[in-house]
Order: structure tokens, then sequence, then C-alpha cells
């Protein structure tokens, strides 16, 4: 599995983290159990939390409630952010983010145009459709456009 590590510096920042999370779990994360893509040193001292889909929350993909294009892209800008930070690795960052996600699926629509997320236009998607295209190319070739 591969991850992002954020530092909270202001000591509220994980509560409202949780409260804004709230379909998900925060549990704690053992620091050996950890390897620094970017070969730094895993930070100490300090608690590392992990935040975890809850179960009840999570669902797969269905014809009403579809996975949506801008989330990916979401999603996969953020990976390709993180991937300028890793150095020294075989595989690719954001390649390994799509490749460690399960649930892709062919209820999978592309809502760019009137984007479901309420965010911006996002400037990766020629790079994100490529991932797509080589790691999930199934489910990648039954998006419908919406």
């Amino acid at each position: 599995m591969v991850a992002a590590l954020y530092r909270d510096f202001a000591g509220r920042d994980i509560l409202d983290t949780d409260q804004r999370e709230l379909y998900y779990c925060r549990g704690e994360v053992d620091p050996g159990a950890l390897r620094m893509l970017d070969g730094s040193a895993v930070p100490v001292p300090g608690q590392i939390w992990i935040y975890i889909s809850k179960p009840e929350a999570v669902d797969p993909p269905d014809a009403d409630y579809p996975i949506v294009q801008s989330y990916v892209d979401i999603f996969i800008t953020g990976c390709l952010q993180l991937a300028e930070r890793v150095v020294g690795q075989n595989e690719d960052f954001a390649e390994q983010c799509i490749t460690t996600t399960s649930g892709w699926s062919p209820h999978w629509v592309n809502d760019r145009l009137l984007p479901r997320r309420p965010f911006i236009h996002q400037p990766n998607v020629s790079e994100i459709d490529r991932l797509l295209f080589e790691h999930v190319p199934d489910a990648f070739g039954m998006i419908r456009i919406e």
C-alpha cells in the first residue's frame, strides 16, 4: 500500500480532519512498519495515523452511484504531485496508487464537463487518462460520458 504523510502542526487539525472524514476511522500506525519513498527517515517522535473507510460506508459503484472522473482526477493529481517528491523508486508513485487501489468498476462516468464535485478544472487530464488506460484498461474502457 502507498500513502501520503502530512504533518499536523496545530493540535486542532486532527480533530477537524476527523470531522471532515466522517466515513473513515482513524487508526494508529506503527512507525516501524513504514518506509519513506523519498529516502528520508520516518518522522519520530510522534503519532502516525491512517484513515480507513468504515465498512458500512463502502459500497461498490453501481449505475446510480458510479465512480466519477472528477474525483478520480483529484486523487490522481495528488498522486502525481507526490510522485515529484519520491526518489529512487522502480515504479512510479502514481502508478502504485492506481494499482494498489481496488474497486475500479465499469460503473464509471466522465463528468469533467459538468463535474459532480465542486472543484476547478484539472490540468493533468492527459497524464491521468494515460495512467488509467495503462493500469485499469477494462474499467477505463467502460467509462460513459455524462
